[in-house]
């Protein structure tokens, strides 16, 4: 069933325009994500949809309410942490959800919030103390506050260490099995890969593709990537043989392999090599991601 409907949404600042007539459903109860390079469009496309920015043309529907006629409505359905979010540095951690709950004349357990949250321990600490990834908690925690059906995330795990990345992945999926619909972008394939039910790659106002994460990787033209290491430079006359050959200046070759019968001529290779380590892997959603955007950009 459908949440969110995205009918030939247009964008522009001044004369430059950002979205291109943009078509999306998303539904209900799954974790859509949006992956591209920076100035693609994804934080404009993510602020037009919470009805936060303008748009100069199509539509945006949430449960076949207009954003824009019914933006009230809206507000109540949609909780965000947007990639420039930020508190008050000497704000307390209950004092920031006291707040929030205020907005929406709520009163929440607060000491409940904090331990679904695993923040019961900051509850009375000021904002500026917090690690990454406690804030990132803490925004999760306050938009969701007033029960929104939907989440929208703008780079929620930018800057994180691992572990407090994968704790962070952790509750949106917590979110979703609430029966949450998750919007959110990313810079980390990894990421998308782990949390997104299906990804929308945005390029230059555009979404060029989209489909699950396995559709997605099942897209590319080759099946392994090889990464050599060698001191004889015979190894570099492959080009033919191979779906791709990549050359870095470390003395490093990279490998598109097309099937299994070229990964079986690779480690024939390496068994003829002196001086020749090799390693052998499945393509993942980085390898399509960092394919798909240099296909496009061959042909403009």
């Amino acid at each position: 069933m459908k949440i969110i409907t995205i009918k030939n949404l247009e964008k522009y600042y001044g004369n430059i325009q950002v979205l291109k007539g943009v078509n999306l459903e998303i539904d209900r109860g799954e974790v859509f994500g949006f992956v591209g390079p920076n100035g693609s469009g994804k934080t404009t496309l993510l602020e037009c949809i919470m009805g936060l920015r303008k748009f100069d043309g199509g539509e945006v529907c949430i449960s076949n309410h207009d954003v824009v006629k019914e933006h009230k409505k809206i507000v109540y359905m949609v909780g965000a942490q947007l990639q420039e979010s930020e508190l008050a540095r000497t704000i307390k951690v209950k004092e920031a959800i006291q707040l929030q709950a205020a907005i929406y004349n709520l009163r929440p357990d607060i000491n409940e919030l904090l331990r679904r949250f695993d923040l019961t321990d900051k509850g009375d600490v000021y904002y500026s103390t917090l690690s990454g990834g406690q804030k990132q908690k803490l925004f999760i925690l306050l938009a969701q506050l007033h029960n929104p059906e939907i989440l929208i995330f703008d780079e929620l795990s930018t800057g994180l260490d691992p572990i407090a990345r994968t704790s962070i992945w952790n509750e949106i999926l917590r979110l979703k099995e609430e029966g949450k619909t998750i919007l959110l972008s990313t810079h980390y394939m990894e990421e998308a890969e782990y949390v997104c039910d299906r990804i929308a790659m945005v390029f230059n106002g555009d979404i060029i593709d989209i489909g699950t994460p396995k559709e997605l990787v099942k897209r590319l033209p080759f099946k392994y990537v090889a990464v050599m290491t060698k001191d004889d430079m015979k190894y570099t006359k492959m080009e033919d043989e191979f779906f791709g050959v990549l050359m870095s200046e470390n003395e490093k070759i990279t490998v598109y392999i097309n099937d299994d019968a070229q990964k079986k001529k690779l480690l024939n290779i390496q068994k003829q090599g002196k001086d020749l380590e090799l390693a052998i892997r499945s393509v993942n959603l980085e390898d399509y991601y960092q394919y798909k955007i240099n296909e496009v950009r061959n042909k403009q």
